[in-house]
Formats: C-alpha cells, sequence, structure tokens
C-alpha cells in the first residue's frame, strides 16, 4: 500500500485512517508512507511508532537529501555520501528519528536545516514492511524519485 499526503498538512491521516493503517501494518502488511507533516499529526502516538516507526523531533525547511550510512535495498543504484537537491524546498517538513529497529537510510542534506536527521526510515516488524518518506517524494528530481519508488516498491512486493 502506498499513503501519499505530499506536502498536505490537512491530507494527514484521520483518527479512523490511522487506525486501520496500524491495524494492516500490524498484521503483515507492506506500506509506503510518504507526507512532509505527518509526524506534526501524530507525533507520540502509538501510530506513529508503530507505523512510521518514528519519533518526532519537529519540523523546518528540507532542500536536500543525503543517502545516509544504512544500506538497504531501496538505495540500490544510490551512491553512499550522495546528495540529492530537491526540486523544491519541503517548507515545515518533520525532522524525524527512526525508532530501532528501524533505521535511516536517507537523511537531511548539508544544505537542510536540521542536516544529518533522518527523512526516510525503514523497517521491518511481525512479518510487515514499512519505508517512511518524511517529505513529498515528488520533489526529487525525476530520475532520482524513479529510482526510488521502484526500489520501494520492489522491496515491499518481495
Amino acid at each position: 500500500m502506498i499513503w501519499a499526503t505530499g506536502d498536505f498538512t490537512e491530507r494527514v491521516p484521520s483518527q479512523r485512517d490511522a487506525e486501520l493503517l496500524r491495524e494492516y501494518v500490524n498484521g503483515g502488511g507492506r506500506l509506503f508512507l510518504v507526507g512532509a507533516h505527518i509526524g506534526q499529526r501524530w507525533r507520540r502516538s502509538d501510530f506513529y511508532r508503530e507505523v512510521a516507526q518514528a519519533d518526532h523531533l519537529g519540523a523546518v525547511t528540507l532542500y536536500d537529501v543525503a543517502v545516509g550510512e544504512a544500506r538497504h535495498p531501496i538505495l540500490a543504484g544510490f551512491e553512499p555520501g550522495q546528495v540529492i537537491a530537491l526540486e523544491t524546498p519541503a517548507e515545515d517538513a518533520d525532522i524525524v528519528a527512526p525508532v530501532a529497529p528501524a533505521v535511516a537510510v536517507l537523511v537531511r542534506g548539508p544544505e537542510s536545516e536540521a542536516a544529518g536527521q533522518a527523512v526516510v526510515i525503514v523497517g521491518e516488524a511481525r512479518g510487515s514492511r514499512q519505508v517512511y518518506a518524511a517529505f513529498p517524494v515528488e520533489l526529487l528530481p525525476v530520475e532520482a524519485r524513479a529510482a526510488l519508488v521502484q526500489n520501494v516498491v520492489a522491496w515491499l512486493l518481495r
């Protein structure tokens, strides 16, 4: 399942949506959760910790992303440390940290506020797989966006 809210604060999951997504993931579902403001709505909730596998640390502008230290199949075709500038900044994008055992695979780039903090988190639990992008992936250049989304979908379907 892909759940994308983009850069819209009013499209974050509702209470009922959050319950359904939580049940889906806890039942072994595979989810690609995308959005710049999900943490602002759901910080400190069981939904956010279990489904996004993240803690919310704040929100600031995101200008670029960098490939983090963790190696993962969703990074196929990307180089360690590679920095990718967004086509337009993501204002007030969530600053997040992975909840163990989830790991950050992309981090905020050097031009972004809160550089080095997680921006894409990958986790597996109870047979489920989750990828959480705390920014609108449509802001990536088309080649990077296509590679990331294809890699995520391929990993989720394995």
